[in-house]
């Protein structure tokens, strides 16, 4: 028989198996759930969620740092003329 992810495009395979894993640690909440396959997709939506809002949280740290940069680096170059 063969695995439905064998037929997954390669490019993809990996974040669907780090997924995968990653929304098994909450196996002992999906499995209380009326139906643990759907259960556990929501889980990887959270997760997926959660890593995206990680994400956000350090992109705006950077643009902050960058515009403060920014804003120091031109500060200093009009004094200087």
């Amino acid at each position: 028989m063969v695995n439905w992810r064998d037929k997954v495009d390669p490019g993809l395979k990996k974040f669907l198996e780090t997924l995968i894993i990653e929304s098994r640690k909450q196996k002992n909440a999906f499995l209380e759930a009326d139906d643990p396959k759907i259960a556990q997709l929501w889980c990887a939506l959270a997760d997926l969620g959660k890593q995206m809002v990680e994400l956000n949280l350090r992109l705006n740290y950077l643009e902050r740092a960058l515009v403060d940069v920014s804003k120091k680096t031109i500060g200093k170059s009009t004094r200087k003329k």
